[in-house]
């Protein structure tokens, strides 16, 4: 196999963490946009050996029609894949060979819920570096973040608990995003 696109050694690479460097390597390396035929054909293979399929009975999740790299609503680096109609942000995690866990699911999934709400948050209260952090009392600087009084991951571990349940679900559906 040519290593001309950089996608073409992963298959080989043994473990989950081998894949995931080469694959942040070539994310981090190419352009911003949609990848070749060939590109995209390496990424189809890495996806049939790797990638932990989530049942979903309205998504084709066989065949990848189109990839590209793009960035997420944080600013982040992350493969598109096409399946169908559709294009999903895919976790180079996924691609690497990383499972799911019924945890890190409800974890995404609370992070998606509330993620429309603190995109609408960063529009309307623009950022002043030099305003000061209610919270910390310091200021907020360039490279502030919406957060909580009580941190989100206190929030839902705290939350998690009082659903004696939560362990036994199997599958949330999410897609999620992952630099």
């Amino acid at each position: 196999m040519s290593k001309i696109c950089g996608l073409s050694g992963v298959r080989e690479l043994t473990t989950i963490t081998a894949r995931l460097a080469c694959l942040r390597k070539f994310l981090h390396s190419h352009d911003i946009g949609e990848l070749s035929t060939e590109e995209t054909n390496y990424l189809q293979e890495i996806y049939n050996a790797f990638y932990k399929v989530i049942d979903d009975e309205n998504v084709v999740t066989n065949v990848i029609s189109r990839a590209l790299i793009a960035l997420d609503p944080h600013g982040c680096r992350c493969f598109m894949l096409q399946f169908g109609d559709t294009l999903y942000p895919c976790a180079i995690r996924r691609l690497a060979g990383a499972t799911r866990t019924s945890k890190g699911n409800i974890v995404m999934a609370a992070r998606n819920a509330i993620a429309k709400q603190i995109h609408s948050f960063r529009q309307l209260e623009t950022l002043d570096p030099d305003q000061i952090c209610p919270i910390s009392g310091e200021p907020l600087g360039t490279d502030a973040e919406v957060d909580h009084v009580i941190p989100f991951a206190e929030l839902l571990d705290s939350w998690m608990k009082t659903l004696p349940d939560l362990p036994k679900l199997t599958m949330i559906q999410t897609r999620l995003f992952m630099c």
